[in-house]
């Protein structure tokens, strides 16, 4: 039996499995309210080193290592070099075609509402 106990342990093993739980629901969470395609790959790969945790502390070390390896760093890259890459010249055009749109739809309602004289 060790000195500090098998109860030291377990009490270090639930709390940082919580704690590694937590903040890869709220990283998630991040990760889908975010607008920015970068900003929300980034909290994706925070999802991703959380997750690797998880499974370093269930005694899955290979899984853990390839899930850091392959997802977060891999995959993750290839991604942010592809949004990088499109994001150049779409987002002032998207914009730009958005806030036209949101007038007309905006403005349509008065239109329709509008008094006409029937005479």
């Amino acid at each position: 039996m060790t000195p500090l106990g098998n109860d030291f342990f377990t009490l270090f093993y639930s709390f940082h499995f919580y704690l590694f739980g937590l903040i890869a629901i709220a990283s998630a969470i991040l990760f889908v309210t975010r607008k920015s395609p970068v900003a929300a790959a980034m909290w994706l790969v925070n999802v991703m080193f959380c997750l690797a945790a998880l499974y370093m502390l269930l005694d899955a070390q290979f899984i853990g290592a390839i899930q850091v390896l392959v997802y977060a760093g891999a995959i993750m890259v290839v991604f942010l070099f592809v949004v990088m890459l499109l994001n150049a010249s779409r987002v002032i055009l998207y914009r730009r075609a958005s806030k036209s749109a949101c007038s007309f739809v905006h403005s349509s309602p008065c239109v329709l509402v509008a008094p006409h004289d029937r005479r």
